[in-house]
């Protein structure tokens, strides 16, 4: 093997350090993504308002999103509990995806079918649904750089998420709350009710979209392919 892709920092140095790669054969690339145009308020407002329509979604609610496939790594359990917890506060959750979990997840609802989270299966039009977001959601027991939280991100929506992977990279100027463990319900309930304040939540968000601007957008990630897989002959290039 020339090249050994990661897709985090753990990896890399799980490479280099358990499976002995040589560090000049291993190169980190983050995921990236697509950055849709700044809207303006009003037509933020316009098309919040139409995607909550859609979904039967109250518009004065605080709505908290997550987009996953419903596996044991993502702990779907937890949002449903996370939504039970906070069933008498301003908050309303939308869990979108499919897996293993979803037997588990619809018995979970089931028990208490009051508390305000909607459940839908994974949809090829999902990224429409980041419209309806005020606040991504992440519940992993572990990660890579999810895709979810850069689309969102990149939409000017702050994150609450667990400190796995390399999501505190991702963070370290801000778009959202971290939360140092994993099932920490009480930790999740609190990042939640931190970005109830709206303009923390702005605040928050337009940080996290700078951040994928400059480091995440789908340009970078094409360049640091094309970088890796076809690095430039200084010796030839010098001729």
């Amino acid at each position: 093997v020339d090249l050994h892709i990661a897709v985090n920092t753990p990896i890399a140095g799980a490479l280099t350090e358990k499976r002995g790669v040589p560090r000049d054969r291993v190169v980190t690339i983050h995921h990236g993504v697509r950055v849709p145009g700044e809207l303006t308020p009003a037509e933020r407002m316009n098309r919040r308002r139409n995607c909550r329509a859609a979904l039967g979604l109250p518009e004065d609610a605080t709505l908290v999103g997550t987009f996953i496939r419903l596996h044991p790594q993502k702990r779907p359990i937890d949002i449903v509990r996370l939504a039970r917890r906070m069933r008498a506060e301003p908050v309303h959750f939308l869990l979108v995806g499919g897996g293993p979990l979803e037997g588990e997840v619809d018995r979970e609802l089931q028990r208490d079918p009051k508390i305000k989270l909607l459940r839908l299966p994974m949809r090829p039009d999902a990224r429409e649904l980041y419209d309806a977001l005020d606040i991504c959601l992440l519940t992993s027991s572990f990660e890579g750089l999810p895709v979810f939280l850069l689309d969102g991100l990149a939409r000017g929506i702050p994150c609450v998420a667990p400190a796995v992977g390399d999501i505190p990279l991702l963070l370290e100027d801000g778009g959202g709350i971290l939360v140092d463990q994993p099932g920490d319900l009480d930790s999740l309930a609190a990042g939640v009710r931190i970005l109830l304040d709206g303009r923390r939540r702005r605040e928050e968000g337009e940080r996290g979209r700078r951040r994928i601007c400059s480091d995440f957008g789908l340009e970078k990630f094409v360049a640091r392919y094309e970088s890796a897989i076809f690095p430039v002959d200084r010796a030839v290039e010098g001729l």
